[in-house]
């Protein structure tokens, strides 16, 4: 199973702004949509970062008095770590868990196809309530199922 397969199911539909979108309309956009991400691209379409209602928060807490003319690129994280269609979500799983990030942006060809959450894999494991002995053992390795 890939990280493809997943997208089919829940769908390619991806929020994006533009680095010099403000902050006011990002945050209205996430609200709107009832989501806590957006993926910022550049005009030319590559993605160039994320911003997430955590980013909008300390934005807040460090920037009060600026907050109001700050742009999404004043807080976004940049070049974030992206995968392919075509990896594998245990590993897609492993890097998030080893970033301590929650979202992803599935990239091909330079061009975003998707995002992918943690929410969206553990689904995804919780679909696959007959787990081979193969897929328990990786989890359990990467430190992501059983015991802690």
């Amino acid at each position: 199973m890939l990280i493809e397969y997943i997208l089919g199911v829940k769908g390619e539909n991806v929020t994006t702004v533009m680095p010099d979108t403000s902050l006011r309309v990002a945050a209205a956009k996430m609200q709107a949509k009832a989501i806590g991400i957006v993926v910022v691209r550049s005009h030319d379409g590559d993605v160039v970062g994320v911003l997430s209602e955590r980013d909008c928060v300390r934005g807040i807490a460090l920037y009060p008095d600026k907050i109001n003319e700050m742009m999404v690129k004043d807080l976004m994280t940049a070049d974030p770590i992206t995968c392919a269609p075509d990896s594998d979500p245990i590993d897609v799983m492993v890097t998030m868990k080893e970033g301590g990030f929650r979202h992803m942006p599935v990239v091909k060809d330079g061009r975003l196809t998707g995002l992918i959450s943690i929410t969206d894999l553990n689904r995804f494991l919780l679909a696959e309530t007959d787990m081979s002995a193969d897929w328990r053992q990786r989890l359990q390795r990467a430190g992501l199922f059983g015991a802690r």
